[in-house]
Parts: C-alpha cells; structure tokens; sequence
C-alpha cells in the first residue's frame, strides 16, 4: 500500500483532535446528518425558487396543480430550479461545518481546509477536472459514439455564469459531505482504503434517486469516481483540489459540450452534443458522458496516476 494511505497529514489531524467514534457510530451519524442536510436544502431550494421565480410557479400550479405530472415536469424544466437546486446545497456546506467543527470538535486541517496553497490547488484541480472530462469526450468522439454538431444556436452567457458558481458550490458541499466528513472519520478507525470504498458506495447509492437513466455503468464510473477523489485528498492534504475538480467536470459536461450531467440537462451550453442511443454503453446515453465505459477508462487511469504520483516526493502540508 503506499505510503500517503497509511501516513498522511488527514488523518493525523483527525487522530490529533475530535471525538473517537467506532465505524458505525460514524454512519449512524453521517446518516442524520445526510438526512439533515437534505431537508435544509429542499428549504433552501424552494425559498430560492419562490424568490427569482414565484410568480410563475404559482401561476402554472393553480392552472395545472401542485402534484400533476405536468406541473412536475414543468418545473423541472426552468432554469430557476436547476439553479436553485444548486445553490440550495449552501445548506450540505453548513450541516457539515457546523457538526464537524462544532459538534465534533474536529479540526479544519482534518477536513482538507487548508489554508496554504488554496488557490493554487483549487486552480489545478479545475484544471483537471475540465482535462479529465475533455478527454472522456474525445474518446467517444474518435469512436463516433458522440458528435459534436456545432456551436449551441443559444448561448445564455448569464444562466452559463450562474451555473459555474453553482456547480461549484453543489461539488464542494458533495466532497466535504463524503470525503472530508465520512472517508476522513472512517479512515481513523478502518484505514484508508477501506473507508474510501466505504464512502465511495454510498456516494454512488446517493446518485440513484438523481434519475431514472442510471445504470449500472454510471453506478460503478460514480464508485471510481469517489475511489480517485478520496486518493486524490489524502496524498494532496486538501480537499479544495478534489471540489474544483468535480465542479470543471460537471460544468465542462454541462455548459461547455452540452451533454446531461448525472441525468439532468443544464439547460445551456456553449456547443451541441448529439449522443446515439445505440452507443450508450461508450458514451453514457441520457445519463450523461459519466455513466459510459469511456468515463470507466478514465477514472482508472486517474486512480493510477495518483497512486503513481505518490511514489515521487511526497508534498509538505501545513495546517494553517
């Protein structure tokens, strides 16, 4: 095993500072703090709603009601929900700062909130994350199972900017929920591994109430997924690398090819994707580039490259 999962700046902090919970206490309470945080976020994603959009919800429910498919699916096709649907993990942020900080005394530094190197980190993981996904598209364009038709006839820059700060705040509340949160508090009783793949499971679980086009190929890509972030956080020490990464995924796939992102259209991109059904299993289909074997390629090739990596000179971490 290398190194950087068995000695790593993470899990000392965590071991320094912050309650000795057994692994199912751990889930016991990553549980009703997942539960929690989904009711503060439903809140969270209706005060939004009714705010930027109100009227026109109201109107459309008196004319169609509340729990019609209509109506459910006409909301669902406003910008205003996918935005405030993003926006409304604000509340996963806070129920895991508040627990973790608060309630459990655990330091920043446990969590990869590390001061040093933020903005640097955050950059690069950016970086990879908009290469990562890049590349998946360029594998299912070569082998013809997607087609890049051209550029979008309907470039909403305005939504595209809201989307950015969105994605990014839906992917930093998603890997403080599962990898600074549970991986971190799994790792100082059952190691590294075994709660990276702990975590990782039910992150993938997580995934399919999203829609009803997941399959069993998204399930296992959104397994290495969280396999290759919980890598990724212990050898870097920060969490910022892993959150910006998942947010330039995501947007890149969203907003700049045009594809779904995790079954659900954004709703504006800069180019148009035409994605054949008959080779989904390559590209993802409706579910998106993630849920197809080119994403499978890869994440195994990430997970290899961090585990390559950590034979060179391991990083210095500060906790400041």
């Amino acid at each position: 095993m290398p190194e950087f999962l068995r000695d790593n700046s993470l899990l000392t902090s965590a071991r320094e500072k912050g309650r000795d919970l057994s692994p199912a206490r751990v889930l016991l309470m990553f549980l009703a703090v997942f539960i929690a945080a989904s009711l503060l976020e439903s809140i969270f994603a209706v005060i939004i709603m009714l705010l930027s959009d109100g009227r026109a919800v109201f109107e459309h429910m008196k004319s169609e009601g509340a729990y019609s498919d209509g109506f459910l699916e006409w909301l669902k096709g406003r910008d205003s929900y996918v935005v405030s649907s993003l926006f409304a993990r604000i509340a996963d942020i806070a129920a895991v700062l508040i627990f973790c900080l608060v309630i459990e005394k655990r330091s920043s530094a446990s969590l990869g909130l590390i001061k040093k190197g933020a903005v640097r980190s955050a950059f690069l993981g950016y970086l990879a994350g908009f290469a990562m996904l890049t590349s998946v598209m360029a594998i299912v364009t070569v082998t013809g199972a997607a087609r890049i038709t051209g550029v979008s006839s309907q470039i909403r820059w305005g939504y595209i900017i809201l989307l950015f700060f969105g994605f990014m705040i839906q992917s930093t509340a998603e890997e403080l929920l599962f990898r600074s949160y549970l991986t971190v508090s799994l790792a100082k009783k059952t190691g590294a591994v075994p709660a990276a793949v702990i975590s990782s499971l039910l992150f993938a679980s997580a995934h399919i109430a999203n829609t009803d086009r997941v399959n069993v190929i998204a399930l296992i890509n959104i397994f290495l997924y969280g396999m290759f972030a919980s890598f990724l956080m212990f050898r870097t020490g920060n969490i910022f690398v892993c959150s910006t990464l998942h947010a330039a995924w995501n947007f890149t796939q969203g907003c700049i090819w045009g594809t779904a992102v995790s079954g659900i259209s954004a709703g504006a991109s800069v180019f148009s994707c035409y994605i054949p059904e008959e080779f989904s299993v390559t590209s993802g289909g409706e579910f998106g580039l993630e849920g197809g074997l080119a994403a499978t390629a890869v994440f195994i090739i990430g997970i290899a490259a961090v585990m390559y990596f950590s034979l060179k000179k391991r990083p210095e971490h500060s906790d400041g």
